[in-house]
């Protein structure tokens, strides 16, 4: 059972970087670098990056954050008081976005507790706490909410991202569904803040196609041949049929495979 239980987690927790993925993370390291060197002033450029759902963006970033040196850790200041500091920070942005909403999260997603009711309250702190926790990356996924929100216009939500670039020194990654970059263009000052990443599914059943499928069946290293490149790619073409070479849909034909040969049935050893 212990080894079941091993392949299941290899399953579930399998991915495969691409050259487009690494492509965005190159990205976000630049802007993040320019970010540290540049004096107070200087005018910062951020990401705005779409995609189909399931193309992989939410996967990406939130392995970003748990890379070593992205991760929250405890620093001991001059007068021996423990900070915790949250070098890159994941805030999923509410579907119905408010401006108490948008802050309330950021504010809990660095473990803070909340106080205030009052806008301006809570959008001191939220300012207040990028800088103590030395935040140098906040990453706002699901930001089609600018767009959706019933209670703020989406110039009212992007406001409210623009007044966090202009204060606090963040690079800010939105990552949101194909198209919710349109935003951008409701004011100039929006679309010259921001530079614009479209991740792409796979386009056709070819080479990059089957080294990622090869990579994912290295990874799970099941006990047993998957044959997923045998038969003259036939199989290898009907997984992308199936999933329209969308990454995140080929990580999910993975963790259907094994449901369906059994790895969660007690039954079956």
């Amino acid at each position: 059972m212990d080894e079941k239980r091993a392949l299941r987690a290899r399953v579930l927790n399998s991915y495969v970087e691409t050259s487009q993925g690494n492509s965005v993370l190159e990205a976000i390291e630049y802007y993040r670098d320019n970010l540290e060197v540049s004096e107070d002033g200087v005018t910062q450029d951020n990401l705005f990056i779409t995609g189909a759902s399931r193309v992989g963006k939410t996967s990406l970033l939130k392995r970003y954050c748990r890379q070593e040196e992205n991760r929250p850790y405890i620093k001991t200041d001059d007068n021996g008081n423990q900070v915790t500091i949250t070098p890159v920070l994941f805030v999923s942005m509410p579907s119905e976005m408010t401006y108490t909403s948008l802050y309330e999260r950021i504010i809990t997603g660095m473990g803070a507790p909340l106080v205030g009711k009052k806008i301006e309250q809570i959008k001191h702190r939220v300012l207040g706490l990028l800088k103590d926790q030395e935040v140098k990356v906040l990453i706002l996924d699901e930001a089609q909410s600018v767009k959706s929100s019933p209670f703020l216009t989406s110039k009212n939500a992007m406001d409210s991202i623009k007044d966090i670039i202009n204060i606090s020194s963040v690079s800010i990654v939105a990552s949101g569904v194909a198209n919710s970059d349109d935003v951008l263009r409701i004011d100039d000052q929006y679309d010259n803040r921001f530079r614009k990443i479209t991740m792409e599914p796979f386009k056709e059943c070819n080479d990059d196609f089957l080294s990622f499928l090869k990579s994912f069946e290295e990874q799970i290293n099941a006990p047993f041949p998957l044959r997923i490149l045998d038969d003259d790619g036939a199989r290898a073409n009907m997984i992308f049929k199936a999933t329209n070479g969308l990454p995140g849909k080929v990580h999910d034909f993975f963790v259907e495979l094994f449901y369906q040969i059994g790895i969660s049935n007690k039954n079956i050893s």
